[in-house]
């Protein structure tokens, strides 16, 4: 497995548990709850899109009678007696609506008319006498029933347990190859008194069937008892408003022919309301207390629903914006969306889709989390969420159908937060690890380069070229044994500090300190353009800043020596070398061996920067002035050595000392001659006096190295 994904693993691993975690709650949890948190998550898109589908007017007005609170003070408490209701109906009739749908179940004769008072008790009446008691005393029923037949009516019935049918089925002709299997069943219904039927144009289911929360989301369009279907009080209404006289079922998907209107037929028979969508001008709320008194006349042709909002009449349901609405209100809104067309309907194939969704919606949240960051990946899941649900808002602006992605979207923010904490993790205990590996190795700017990208960082082994820099400080074991203990460590801790600060600034990464020595290196782990110059630029100022170091009072206290600085340019091997519990990041490799020579190798020529001939091919030569040759030890050949010019000479200077070189070999005696007048010019610059020594026979010169016995190329 590549290294990459590797280290993704575990994040990948989290990321798809956390997505199986939605998918297991959703299979384990009650069927009800899981029924409920579906509807509710319809009833936010329908209310999200409402205002995208709401259409602008209905065809025809419809009106609710509300027998409301202040109709019953007005009038008398309910139940009223039939001839009350039937003044009511008169009332509308005058007014010519197209329907008028009582939204209430008059399944017996009415208890509280005169004529039936008497019937009770008056126990044996002759027929005779009770024809001429019809003649001469109210009978409420027969009043109601007047009424009526003078304008096209429905009124309701109710499911009922076991209990005889009393009322006609509907009239549906099927023209298609399915049939019609509404999930709404019952044993029988129960249906208004029979002296109402002759005089009614149709009976409309009045119950409404409840989700397990208790919200109202469906009306019934048709219901089955004793396998006879029967029309919803909302679909009956349309059918009796619209003059038809029977309901035409085809197509498939089915399809349903109420007059002139075309509507679709859910396979459930069950009307998805949406919520509050119907609640404008086109619905007129009337107290029945106004018709009564004729203060509020109701439009010719409207589609009037009669029903009440009163308490005492027991109408009151909970709708789909918690509160108490009555039931009539409700059956208005169905009413209203079968006029505007408007059926919701299932998705087809909405499982597969869904399930392809978790799959993709899953797949793109982790990619996201793994890839993209936190910030950058939660605005691409929301991106994709929004996405989501914008096509589901749109099928359902578009085509009524009505499908919310809410599984995939569960499961692609639980994958996309289970990836993105593991990632969080161990991207946290990767940063630790680094920074506890090469913060005091490294530049903290080169630290946090490598936290941020760790495939900077190459940890395994590998071949590179590295500039690699060696330091010794001269005489260092005769101050040992001079230097009280205490103040030593003292003076080095703060030489070490002074130093490290110095490389670190520069690139370098500091692979160790070796007693007085210190070993860095420049172009690893991470890449360092123009290492070579930079590491030059850090040993000069290393070397001005320990020549003043060794000034500083603890250091000239116990005699510090200057220090001398190695360079070597060349190809190592880098890498991870220890055992399980302690691994040192370091470099192997004959540039290595070079540079710790050519810092001793300054000995020999009193300098106090000296670098190898590879490092020197890649500077400017005009930066570096000839040392010699010297045979470095473990090495074959002789190389030649530089050291950057001293800044206090001059141009004319340094043109002589090139010549003084040039022409050792030929005359070593006016070499000789040269190296000295080039001294007395540049105080100071032990090479001129060494160089000048190595040519000339005269007698060595106490302090310094005798450089006279070995052949030209001395071995360092």
């Amino acid at each position: 497995m590549p290294e990459r994904l590797l280290a993704l693993r575990n994040p990948l691993l989290a990321g798809i548990f956390a997505a199986i975690v939605p998918l297991a709650l959703v299979a384990l949890m009650p069927q009800s709850w899981r029924d409920i948190a579906v509807a509710q998550s319809e009833d936010a898109l329908m209310r999200a899109t409402a205002r995208f589908h709401q259409p602008a007017g209905l065809p025809t007005r419809i009106v609710v009678l509300d027998i409301d609170q202040a109709t019953i003070e007005e009038v008398g408490p309910w139940p009223w007696p039939r001839e009350r209701l039937a003044d009511l109906v008169e009332r509308l009739a005058s007014t010519k609506p197209a329907v008028v749908a009582l939204d209430m179940l008059l399944a017996d004769a009415d208890p509280r008319s005169p004529l039936e008072e008497i019937k009770r008790r008056r126990i044996g009446i002759e027929s005779t006498t009770l024809e001429n008691l019809k003649r001469v005393v109210p009978d409420g029923d027969a009043l109601l029933a007047d009424a009526l037949a003078r304008v096209p009516s429905v009124l309701g019935l109710v499911l009922g347990p076991g209990q005889p049918d009393h009322a006609p089925a509907a009239q549906i002709l099927i023209r298609s190859s399915g049939t019609l299997q509404p999930i709404w069943q019952g044993e029988s219904v129960v249906g208004p008194h029979s002296a109402l039927l002759p005089a009614v144009s149709g009976l409309g289911v009045i119950a409404m069937p409840g989700d397990d929360d208790g919200v109202i989301r469906r009306l019934p369009l048709f219901v089955v008892a004793n396998n006879r279907p029967y029309p919803g009080l909302a679909l009956e209404t349309l059918r009796v408003g619209q003059d038809a006289s029977a309901f035409v079922v085809e197509g498939s998907p089915a399809a349903m022919m109420i007059g002139a209107l075309r509507l679709p037929l859910p396979e459930s028979a069950l009307l998805r309301l949406v919520p509050r969508w119907f609640d404008h001008a086109d619905i007129r709320h009337i107290s029945a207390r106004d018709i009564l008194i004729g203060t509020n006349p109701i439009e010719q042709g409207a589609l009037v629903l009669v029903g009440g909002s009163a308490p005492e009449l027991g109408g009151l349901r909970t709708a789909q914006d918690d509160a108490l609405v009555p039931a009539v209100t409700i059956q208005a809104r169905g009413l209203a969306q079968l006029l505007s067309g408007v059926v919701p309907l299932a998705l087809p194939n909405a499982e597969t889709i869904s399930a392809a969704l978790v799959v993709l919606m899953t797949t793109l949240a982790i990619a996201a989390a793994l890839t993209l960051g936190p910030i950058h990946g939660v605005g691409a899941l929301a991106g994709g969420l929004l996405c989501l649900f914008a096509v589901s808002g749109w099928a359902f602006i578009s085509a009524n159908w009505l499908w919310v992605p809410l599984l995939p979207a569960l499961t692609s923010i639980m994958a996309f937060s289970g990836s993105s904490v593991i990632l969080f993790v161990e991207v946290r205990r990767r940063e630790a690890r680094i920074r506890h590996r090469f913060e005091q190795h490294l530049a903290p700017q080169v630290v946090s380069m490598i936290v941020a990208d760790p495939s900077l960082l190459k940890l395994k082994g590998e071949k590179r070229e590295i500039t690699a820099l060696f330091t010794d400080v001269e005489d260092f074991t005769a101050m040992t044994e001079r230097a009280d203990p205490e103040a030593l460590v003292r003076v080095l801790d703060t030489y070490f500090e002074g130093l490290a600060e110095i490389l670190v600034r520069h690139g370098s990464m500091i692979d160790k300190i070796v007693g007085d020595a210190l070993h860095a290196f420049f172009n690893a782990p991470v890449d360092l353009v123009e290492h070579p110059a930079k590491a030059l630029a850090c040993a000069i100022e290393m070397a001005s800043w320990s020549e003043k170091f060794c000034k500083s009072p603890a250091a000239a206290a116990i005699g510090f020596g200057r220090t001398r600085i190695g360079l070597e340019t060349g190809l190592a091997i880098v890498g991870d070398v220890g055992i399980r519990s302690k691994l040192d990041y370091t470099a192997h490799g004959a540039v290595v061996n070079s540079a710790a020579r050519l810092e001793a190798a300054n000995k020999l020529f009193g300098s106090t920067i000296c670098l190898g001939p590879n490092i020197a091919s890649l500077l400017p030569q005009d930066a570096l002035r000839p040392l010699g040759e010297v045979r470095l030890r473990g090495f074959s050949e002789a190389s030649r050595v530089f050291e950057p010019w001293p800044e206090t000479t001059s141009p004319q200077w340094r043109q002589r000392y090139l010549a003084a070189i040039q022409v050792a070999d030929i005359d070593p005696a006016q070499a000789a001659r040269d190296f000295r007048a080039l001294d007395s010019e540049a105080s100071g610059d032990l090479v001129c006096r060494v160089l000048a020594l190595k040519y000339d026979p005269a007698p060595v010169v106490p302090g310094l190295p005798d450089i006279r016995q070995g052949p030209p190329s001395s071995a360092a």
